[in-house]
């Protein structure tokens, strides 16, 4: 079964079974191959900020995704997804609570805040959210979320 370990981050591989182990490691597999594009754009990103900072041009900043990429990523994060679910079902019922109680609060804070974020942007007080923002926003609530849910149940 699911153990947690360094306070609720990681867990303790050797108390999986060999289904559970196959499905978490190819699982954390996917999601590694998934996230090889995320790092191309980010690093092109990356340079045309500084090229924009230096040139004084801002409409270099506006990156590109290759559809390539967004296919890419798109198909691995649902395999990962799919494994994921797979050895989860396979857990005891304190993990199951944890994660499903992670992941409600996590996206349904990031939810709220989006949500305001775009009433303030219809407003025209701040920019609309680039779609970097919402996917940095919905995981650092899910990590926070987490976090509250190991410390309160585990």
């Amino acid at each position: 079964m699911y153990e947690f370990t360094h306070g609720g981050m990681w867990f303790d591989w050797a108390k999986l079974d060999g289904t559970s182990k196959r499905l978490a490691r190819w699982s954390l597999i996917s999601s590694g191959v998934a996230a090889l594009p995320v790092g191309v754009v980010a690093g092109e990103a990356g340079y045309r900020f500084g090229y924009a900072l230096a040139s004084g041009a801002p409409a270099t900043l506006q990156a590109t995704v290759p559809p390539w990429a967004a296919i890419w990523v798109v198909v691995f994060m649902l395999v990962s997804g799919v494994l994921w679910w797979r050895m989860s079902r396979r857990q005891d019922e304190m993990f199951n609570r944890i994660q499903n109680w992670a992941l409600g609060a996590g996206s349904g804070g990031s939810a709220v805040l989006l949500a305001c974020w775009a009433f303030l942007a219809m407003t025209g007080l701040v920019p609309w959210a680039s779609p970097m923002a919402t996917i940095l926003i919905f995981w650092c609530a899910i990590v926070l979320a987490w976090t509250i849910a190991y410390r309160r149940w585990a």
